[in-house]
């Protein structure tokens, strides 16, 4: 297919538009459509070859493969393209509110060498194995319920009268923690950082100290 000055093969448009569908670009940037009448993706009218090449890199970038290596991965059916990028595509968390922190959180174990650049592993206790967490610590091997990924490290709290930290487990009730109901990837969560404490945080409490 020729685009400008371009030349696209039929497979390089249908990974655009796979890519365009499983990462949910917005109509106004997608460089490709559907064509009922062919039965088949083919670019819109007005698309341009600079923004359809970026989008190629893309979608290579998301499925692990080189311009090459797509042409010679034979496939039948497009759901091996929708498999194969999934299969590539970056995690996705729960975003949580713990002791008034964004954080991520998973059911999952997740293992030292998996967690993201810049960022804090710690499990999270079950109570009764009902979903209510009561305890964060750096490492849980009863009640596993889950694990959560913090920007910042937990620093200790004092817990009527007594100092916890990660390493022995801080105690949790309802009243600590809230699910938001979005889902980050890592590095999107992290983009988003400053939004998830505005919206879903208290501000921080200062104590100011004043001479008389």
């Amino acid at each position: 297919m020729i685009l400008g000055n371009e030349k696209f093969t039929y497979e390089e448009v249908e990974l655009i538009a796979t890519y365009e569908e499983l990462y949910k670009i917005p109509e106004s940037e997608k460089v490709t459509d559907w064509w009922g009448d062919m039965h088949m993706h083919e670019f819109k009218h007005m698309a341009q070859p600079e923004k359809a090449k970026e989008m190629l890199e893309k979608s290579l970038k998301a499925v692990n493969m080189t311009r090459k290596e797509l042409a010679d991965f034979h496939y039948v059916y497009r759901s091996r393209l929708i498999e194969k990028m999934k299969d590539n595509m970056p995690q996705k968390y729960e975003a949580v509110i713990i002791f008034n922190k964004p954080m991520l959180f998973t059911n999952l174990r997740i293992e030292d060498k998996d967690v993201p650049d810049g960022m804090y592993r710690y499990d999270i206790r079950d109570g009764g194995m009902d979903g209510n967490m009561c305890e964060l610590k750096d490492y849980v091997a009863v009640n596993h319920w889950g694990t959560v990924l913090s920007k910042d490290a937990i620093e200790p709290r004092i817990i009527d009268g007594e100092e916890m930290t990660s390493a022995n487990g801080i105690l949790m009730t309802d009243d600590d923690y809230n699910y938001t109901g979005e889902e980050f990837t890592a590095d999107e969560f992290l983009e988003k950082y400053d939004y998830l404490v505005s919206e879903y945080c208290e501000p921080e409490q200062t104590n100011e100290m004043t001479m008389g």
